[in-house]
């Protein structure tokens, strides 16, 4: 899961996805997405969540995001690379 420096919800190699959100709730601080990137030309598509916020939970080790539904949530583990 990527994130352009403005919010913006990116693959990869910097192009927008279609179907992220507008504004993201981080630790419960409100933030309206700018955008200004490119949208890829990919198969994404078919991913659309079709939510326009999402909550962020950002500690120390982890990330929550909870997409459209407290019952939709994925956790993102920070891995210990040594």
């Amino acid at each position: 899961m990527y994130f352009s420096h403005s919010g913006e919800y990116v693959d990869s190699e910097g192009f927008l996805l279609p179907c992220g959100p507008t504004s993201l709730r981080i630790n419960g601080s409100f933030h309206e997405i700018n955008f200004h990137g490119e949208h890829s030309n990919s198969f994404y598509l078919v991913l659309c969540a079709e939510c326009q916020i999402w909550n962020l939970e950002l500690k120390q080790i982890h990330l929550l995001v909870e997409k459209c539904s407290s019952n939709y949530k994925m956790m993102f583990v920070k891995a210990n690379l040594r």
